[in-house]
Order: structure tokens, then C-alpha cells, then sequence
């Protein structure tokens, strides 16, 4: 934090995989910078891992390079590789502080956001269930009881939220990070639109799944 350089730190955070602590602490979403998407917002989680539902998520990671092939995309733009050291977890988190604490709760990071370190490493998708689950029952039962016909409300479970979530999650490392031919980073060069894209990319891929 001292020297604005984060990528030793990254690298480690990756290699830490036994952890049942895990904390997250430095500049990580540019959600407030409307202008070029570029500055970061200092934010800090602790969490704690729930080893059960990583194991039953583990199997999803093996999957990426098969889910990278399989984009309804023609073959120039998914040349890339996503990183072969990703991870894909539960946590209950049990602390928020900065920008992740204004306003809404989040309930999944993918981190971390450096593109060069996601495709020769990886990333960590960290799926922060205890707040899924508070976001479930409060906010979407209740919206659901209002607009969903009684005889579909059956089918609304907590399992079909988190997995929609999580692919949502998936999706951040599959497709492009470069311009075609590979040149600069898409994420410069699309600058304030970046945001806007991204999420309708993943939105689309998640509900595709």
C-alpha cells in the first residue's frame, strides 16, 4: 500500500490455497470513476472459507479451459487461455470496510482485477455466501412473492441464486483481455464503457449456462 505496487502481493494471495482466514485489503473496483474507469477504490474484507461448499465448487474451475472453447463466439476471440491456477470458493464474510461497504452488501469478488497477472496466473472467485443468503432472503423472496405466479415460487432456491451468481463470476475470466491482433489491453482502451460491457458480457453468459 505504501508503494502502489500490488503485484507481489497478488502473486502470494494466489499461491495461498489451505487458508481458512482469508483478507483482502488494497484498490480494487473503479465503479466511482466515471470518467476513464481507471481509478480504484480502496475496500477490505475478512472471510472466512467454507470448506464443504469449496470442495463441491472445485469442479467448476477444471472447467473453464472446455467453457473458453465452448463461448458462441468464432475462434479468433477465444485464442486466449483462461490462467490454469484459478480458484473458486465459499466464504461467510464477516467484515466489509471502504467502497465494498457503501450501500449494498457485494456477495462474490473475482480478483485479482490485474489482466496480466489473470492470464499468466488466474484469479480467486470468492463467492461470500452468508451474504448471498441474507440478500436472498430479504431482498429477492420477497420481490419474487409479488411478481412470480404462485405455482412457479416452488422453484425459487437459494442453490439456483448461488450458482447463477457464481457462473456470473466464471464468465470474468473467459473471452478476450487484448485487442485483436493482440495488442493493447481491452480494459484501456474502452476506458468508460468498460463497466457497461463487462457486466452485459457476463450477465449474458451467466444466464446462457
Amino acid at each position: 500500500m505504501v508503494t502502489d505496487n500490488y503485484t507481489a502481493s497478488d502473486y502470494a494471495w494466489l499461491d495461498m490455497k489451505t487458508n481458512s482466514l482469508d483478507i483482502i485489503i488494497g484498490p480494487i473496483e473503479n465503479y466511482e470513476d466515471k470518467l476513464f474507469n481507471a481509478r480504484a477504490s480502496y475496500e477490505a474484507y475478512v472471510l472466512i472459507k467454507d470448506k464443504v461448499w469449496s470442495k463441491r465448487l472445485a469442479k467448476y474451475v477444471s472447467m473453464l479451459p472446455q467453457l473458453q472453447q465452448g463461448l458462441p463466439v468464432e475462434a479468433k476471440y477465444k485464442k486466449e487461455k483462461p490462467g490454469t491456477d484459478s480458484e473458486l470458493n465459499a466464504y461467510d464474510v464477516i467484515y466489509y470496510a471502504g467502497d465494498c461497504n457503501a450501500g449494498s452488501k457485494t456477495i462474490a469478488v473475482n480478483l485479482p482485477n490485474d489482466e496480466i497477472i489473470q492470464q499468466k496466473k488466474g484469479t480467486r472467485r470468492s463467492q461470500l455466501k452468508n451474504a448471498m443468503k441474507a440478500k436472498f432472503d430479504k431482498i429477492l423472496i420477497p420481490i419474487a412473492k409479488e411478481l412470480i405466479d404462485k405455482d412457479q415460487q416452488q422453484y425459487i432456491n437459494f442453490d439456483a441464486f448461488f450458482a447463477n451468481v457464481m457462473f456470473h463470476e466464471v464468465a470474468h475470466g473467459l473471452g478476450i483481455k487484448k485487442q485483436l491482433p493482440a495488442k493493447a489491453l481491452l480494459k484501456r482502451l474502452c476506458k468508460s464503457n468498460t463497466h457497461g460491457l463487462k457486466k452485459e458480457k457476463l450477465m449474458f453468459w451467466a444466464f446462457t449456462w
